[in-house]
């Protein structure tokens, strides 16, 4: 799998579609004071200077993406598993790579196919 480069200049919106095809049982959420956060650039939702670009691999943990995005974009962001029709918050899984976390999500909602 390819990584996902996140970069300043990206908008939320193109962020979540490559997020969302790479893992699609994970959901990114980004903790925003903006309210129409979706067609903005990251570096405007920044609360840094000048964020930094960094890349989003399938064997990096949901500990390190959160992470990645705190200090090298200066943006709070979390990580959701779906889990069948829900979406559930990753905090006791959180040292499993993003490819386990999505693995999980779809065997648990595999029967609602």
């Amino acid at each position: 799998m390819q990584p996902i480069r996140v970069y300043p200049d990206m908008k939320w919106r193109d962020l979540q579609q490559v997020f969302n095809d790479l893992f699609p049982y994970l959901r990114l959420d980004v903790e925003s004071g903006h309210k129409s956060f979706i067609d903005r650039p990251l570096s405007a939702l920044s609360r840094l200077t000048v964020p930094n670009s960094f890349d989003i691999v399938p064997d990096m943990t949901v500990d390190e993406l959160e992470m990645a995005f705190q200090y090298e974009m200066g943006l709070p962001c979390r990580v959701l598993r779906r889990s069948g029709y829900t979406w559930l918050e990753t905090a006791y899984t959180r040292r499993w790579s993003l490819e386990r976390q999505n693995d999980k999500g779809a065997e648990l909602s595999r029967d609602l196919r």
